[in-house]
């Protein structure tokens, strides 16, 4: 097992490079069950590749996935919403008969009134029963600490405020090397890469290009590097798509 943990426990279906939404889990060597593929070793065949990372909610919803762990890579938290459950209960008809177009427009760039966004999809995800977890994954390259959770709970409380309130920032709690808490009614556990533990489920893997950004966030500046992937993915020699998409963060 590698120190970040990817390679050798866990595997990957459903994938979001601004969203790779990935189904990860662990291979089963008893030889029952599915064989999944482990992320980052092996060949994953259905990995999602899209504009907006909101449209992860739709290819989860298509794939079949429910009470998933989601392992998000991304400079943001994708939770930016200030609607409760009850706001994307419509969405679940939708969900129930299989109507992808119907759950796709609901969250299309340039609706009037979108049920989601590319800044908040998580939330629905989760109210909706595809996911009850979220680990964060954010673009430090240390571990956290009680300095972080003071700044994480000011940035919530001031730069997002109307969003998420005091009482939803104070009960954020550093477990170990994590911050643990509940943002906008979902689970959350937010961590830097080194410190991503093994797994012993199949969990999706989603990834923003923006993490590799290293680009100081507008409201905060807590991302502090610059990775070499930013280049590939966003700069000059990436894909038109890609820096289309890291453009806007």
């Amino acid at each position: 097992m590698t120190r970040r943990r990817f390679g050798g426990r866990i595997a990957a279906v459903v994938a979001a490079v601004v969203a790779v939404a990935v189904w990860v889990a662990v291979p089963r060597t008893n030889g029952e069950g599915p064989a999944w593929p482990r992320a980052f070793v092996d060949p994953v065949e259905r990995v999602y590749v899209m504009d907006a990372h909101s449209e992860a909610l739709v290819a989860w919803a298509r794939e079949g996935v429910r009470d998933a762990v989601v392992v998000h890579v991304d400079a943001h938290h994708d939770l930016m919403t200030p609607r409760g459950a009850e706001y994307f209960e419509p969405l679940r008809a939708a969900l129930e008969r299989g109507d992808w177009d119907a759950l796709a427009r609901a969250g299309a760039e340039g609706a009037e009134d979108p049920s989601y966004t590319l800044a908040n999809y998580l939330a629905p995800a989760h109210h909706l029963g595809l996911v009850r977890h979220v680990w964060w994954v954010i673009p430090l390259p240390r571990s956290l600490d009680e300095a972080f959770l003071s700044w994480f709970r000011a940035y919530l409380t001031r730069q997002q405020a109307g969003v998420f309130g005091a009482d939803e920032a104070a009960a954020l709690r550093l477990e170990g090397r994590h911050v643990v808490g509940t943002l906008r009614g979902v689970p959350v556990t937010i961590t830097a890469w080194p410190d991503l533990p093994s797994f012993e489920e199949p969990v999706l893997l989603d990834i923003d290009c923006d993490y590799f950004s290293g680009e100081p966030d507008v409201s905060g500046g807590i991302w502090t590097w610059r990775g070499w992937a930013w280049g590939r993915c966003c700069g000059p020699s990436g894909t038109r798509a890609g820096r289309r998409l890291c453009r806007f963060g």
